[in-house]
């Protein structure tokens, strides 16, 4: 859930991406979520973007957060994003 404060609330299976607590601390000014299968995607508002889940569904943009800067929408397949 996008809270108005741009913060982020998260639940259920943990490893589906229902547990956030690894990237919380990074999970503020929000403006935007995505879900693909067990995995989020969130773009804050300086244009960077923040993932958990499972990584092989998109949960660890590690490999490609070079390039996600300035970002303005995400769009998620059933395990990509």
């Amino acid at each position: 859930a996008l809270r108005a404060d741009g913060t982020v609330v998260t639940w259920g299976e943990p490893e589906g991406g229902g547990d956030s607590s690894s990237v919380q601390d990074k999970l503020k000014n929000v403006k935007a979520i995505q879900a693909a299968n067990y995995a989020f995607a969130a773009i804050l508002e300086d244009g960077s973007v923040v993932s958990w889940g499972r990584p092989q569904y998109g949960g660890d943009q590690r490999k490609v957060a070079d390039r996600l800067k300035n970002v303005t929408h995400i769009q998620a397949t059933e395990g990509a994003f």
